[in-house]
């Protein structure tokens, strides 16, 4: 325990408590079901039927304040409470937290929505701009190698005959 650290993460309006480890922050999971009335061994079970969540889990042996044995301690990443928040049901919760918890879920929806819509287009049109310019400057490019190219055949000719007339004039002038 001595390479993790204890934070308190602000949290929809409340504070939770959490750990850092190997730089990821993680949260206890037992004790928010608690808070908001939900069954500890029902979500334990969500959680290991997800298939992205529970390669995420990190579960720690520790010995609890008037406890003899050690007990396991389920973490999830912060990063992922949010969508296990987001799959609770309302009908399963503490009465006096569904219209916070239906608030929450909208929100999730709107913000899902901004990501997908609007944030993404904005970057979709970024990257489309980019596209643009860069095939643009390669036709470009493509020409100017082409003219190039077409400069290094005729050159020779064009100085072969060049050298060729002065030449000839100064042939003509001593004559």
């Amino acid at each position: 325990m001595n390479n993790l650290k204890k934070l308190e993460v602000p949290f929809c309006n409340t504070t939770i408590q959490a750990i850092e480890h190997n730089g990821q922050l993680y949260v206890s999971m037992r004790p928010i079901c608690k808070n908001i009335g939900l069954q500890w061994g029902s979500q334990y079970n969500r959680i290991m039927r997800d298939e992205v969540m529970k390669t995420c889990v990190f579960i720690m042996k520790t010995q609890l304040d008037g406890d003899i044995q050690n007990r396991d301690i389920v973490y999830l990443p912060l990063s992922m409470l949010n969508g296990w928040l987001f799959g609770v049901s309302t009908k399963k919760i503490k009465p006096e937290l569904k219209d916070k918890l239906i608030k929450y879920k909208r929100e999730c929806y709107d913000v899902l929505y901004q990501y997908w819509t609007k944030e993404r287009f904005e970057f979709m049109k970024e990257i489309n701009k980019l596209l643009f310019e860069f095939h643009y400057e390669k036709e470009g490019a493509s020409q100017a190698g082409r003219i190039l190219s077409n400069w290094k055949r005729i050159k020779p000719r064009i100085e072969n005959k060049l050298h060729s007339l002065m030449n000839q004039s100064q042939l003509q002038l001593t004559v």
